[in-house]
């Protein structure tokens, strides 16, 4: 990567940088070893010639000093700005250093390691599954487990098979977008989680601004601190008015709700039967500045194969349970294998589409990048069964055994709640939100009532104006969604 960044060649290669521009192969060589050995990069494999190159090497041209002599001047003269980019580029900082989201943090850019690498977004080795910090790319890149066509993944994961129930494009049954967005779907008002939102219903929530319709887009957002209610703030859950069984749900955004105090979640929920009796599917869930993990809520036994579930990409059961979705809390969690996980703020930055089909066979998830959308999705007639690539989360529910009605027809939620049972319990375990708040304490609302102590709340109530927590969630928490569409076979 390091010489890469030094030596490419071309003047105009990297936007805005002419660190590439003239500089001569094999001196660039000697400088990058040593840039790499300051900036723990060390490990990056780089050749130690260039044949080709001799001729232009600017160390073989008359101006007396030896070779060494020559490669300590350009170190000197240039080190400092090759430092500066080959750190950018490990942090991941795109803006700086390239274009193109693949330079955010990826085994195709660290390579595969032996170890943990300290200073880098995610890791390469064999570990990371185990801490759950591997990059997106780590069992394509190091694993080689990933099949290399859209055919043999789909063998992998059964998609591709004719009995799969998944052949075949789908065609659009229902989409909220543009300024009547909002129009088939049901503003909830019961908080369940014992937090800090109030829920507004449709007509309150669009005239304070917490849900807003255009043409290219819809908002949902964190609204003001509530003027009826104490240690509440204004926001909005919302679900659709229809369900449906065996369906693909895609949406598209280009900003997602994330922060302290904050709960977001992109879900689906079952018709019917008491909670978890119909089912729940978790798209998206995170709290403070933790990750997000995909899972699935059930009411009865229903143990994945973990043959099956890694047959094409590790997915370690983020909830360590074993990949037995049978949800009962606190002891049960439910099943939640996730190839990658990521905080809600890099859910935010890395823009697309995430999308969910559930078949006779199987739950599957997928995110695929803005630059990526296939011509399908674009066109309304998805075909699942070649986006395998895409894949994060999967559930081979058929293969493992599990009943055929383990989940009900399914509708679909948006919700922005605050602290509450999970984000507030777990304040104090969050290094970001930790130190923002002075004198109090993480509440656990399900074992005392306590908000007056509890840190979370206080930041997201904000009764003094003293935490600056409304241009903090104006600027985090809220839903940018191009559009969300459903699709069933016909």
């Amino acid at each position: 990567l390091a010489r890469d960044l030094a030596c490419a060649g071309g003047p105009d290669h990297t936007s805005g940088s002419s660190l590439r521009a003239h500089m001569a192969p094999r001196s660039c060589v000697a400088i990058v070893l040593a840039v790499a050995t300051n900036v723990g990069l060390a490990g990056i494999a780089l050749p130690l010639s260039d044949a080709d190159a001799l001729d232009e090497d600017e160390c073989s041209s008359d101006g007396g000093d030896s070779g060494a002599a020559c490669a300590l001047h350009a170190l000197q003269r240039r080190g400092a700005q090759i430092v500066a980019a080959a750190e950018s580029a490990v942090q991941g900082d795109a803006a700086a250093s390239f274009e193109g989201s693949e330079w955010k943090g990826s085994c195709r850019v660290y390579g595969c390691r032996e170890r943990y690498w300290a200073g880098f977004l995610c890791q390469c080795n064999a570990d990371c599954v185990k801490f759950n910090n591997c990059c997106g790319d780590f069992a394509e890149k190091c694993l080689q487990l990933a099949p290399t066509t859209a055919t043999t993944t789909n063998r992998a994961t059964g998609a591709g098979d004719s009995s799969s129930g998944s052949t075949g494009p789908y065609k659009l049954d229902w989409a909220a977008q543009g300024n009547e967005f909002f129009n088939g779907w049901t503003f909830l008002t019961v908080d369940s989680n014992h937090g800090s939102p109030e829920y507004l219903n449709k007509e309150r929530a669009l005239a304070a601004g917490v849900a807003a319709a255009y043409p290219s887009h819809a908002i949902l957002r964190a609204g003001s601190v509530s003027p009826q209610y104490k240690y509440k703030r204004q926001t909005a859950k919302i679900a659709t008015q229809r369900s449906w069984k065996h369906f693909l749900t895609a949406m598209r955004y280009t900003h997602l709700p994330y922060g302290c105090g904050v709960w977001p979640a992109f879900f689906t929920l079952g018709v019917g039967a008491p909670w978890p009796q119909a089912g729940e599917i978790d798209i998206l869930e995170y709290v403070n500045m933790d990750r997000s993990k995909s899972s699935l809520h059930l009411g009865e036994n229903c143990q994945l194969r973990s043959s099956a579930v890694n047959r094409a990409f590790i997915m370690p059961d983020r909830n360590e349970m074993d990949y037995e979705c049978l949800t009962s809390y606190p002891d049960q969690l439910g099943c939640a294998p996730n190839k990658w996980m990521k905080t809600g703020m890099q859910w935010s930055h890395d823009t697309g589409v995430i999308a969910l089909e559930w078949t006779e066979e199987s739950v599957k998830m997928f995110f695929i990048p803005d630059q990526e959308i296939p011509a399908d999705l674009e066109g309304d007639a998805p075909d699942p069964s070649t986006w395998d690539r895409w894949l994060f989360s999967y559930y081979p529910l058929k293969e493992s055994g599990c009943s055929p009605d383990v989940l009900k027809p399914q509708q679909l939620l948006l919700q922005i709640s605050f602290c509450g049972d999970w984000a507030s319990k777990v304040w104090h375990l969050d290094e970001a939100c930790k130190p923002m708040m002075d004198n109090c304490r993480s509440v656990d609302p399900l074992s005392e009532y306590a908000p007056q102590e509890d840190c979370c709340t206080q930041f997201i109530w904000d009764e003094h104006k003293t935490h600056g927590t409304d241009q903090y969630l104006s600027d985090r928490a809220f839903f940018n969604i191009s559009w969300l569409k459903v699709f069933q076979k016909s």
